[in-house]
């Protein structure tokens, strides 16, 4: 290979634009063509890495089992928190129409009781024009005799 044909395929390297058999020629050790000082040092320390074995290829690999099994784990916390909360929120909405059960009840029983007291209340023989029918502190019902 010609000096410009590697300073032009140290260019693309460096851009990331070349393949990996261009690649492999730029890592060869064998090559006799010398190139600026750092891209030198640079293609010495990755071809003498690639030459390396590795050793750790099952830690590798328990870490990627490990890495699924984290994931199913998240999933399954996630799935245990959304259900906490959904058994949270049916229980207060359970709660929530008892109560307003309970409620419409009592102000059902007190307008039966006002009712009452109102049907008890109506005078025939009273000739005044107004008749109070039921009165407390905050409700006052009258009834207009004509």
């Amino acid at each position: 290979m010609k000096r410009s044909d590697h300073s032009e395929s140290i260019k693309r390297f460096w851009e990331g634009n070349t393949s990996l058999p261009e690649e492999n020629s730029l890592f060869d050790s064998k090559r006799d063509i010398r190139f600026p000082k750092a891209d030198e040092m640079y293609m010495r320390y990755i071809n003498a890495e690639r030459n390396k074995t590795f050793s750790d290829e099952e830690v590798v690999w328990a870490y990627i089992v490990n890495a699924k099994n984290r994931k199913k784990k998240k999933f399954i916390a996630t799935v245990g928190i959304a259900a906490s909360v959904l058994i949270l929120a049916g229980t207060w909405f359970f709660f929530n129409i008892k109560e307003t059960k309970k409620r419409n009840e009592a102000q059902f029983a007190l307008l039966e009781q006002t009712l009452n007291n109102v049907a008890s209340g109506i005078s025939t023989v009273n000739n005044s024009s107004v008749n109070v029918l039921y009165e407390d502190n905050l409700i006052v019902i009258v009834a207009e005799n004509q």
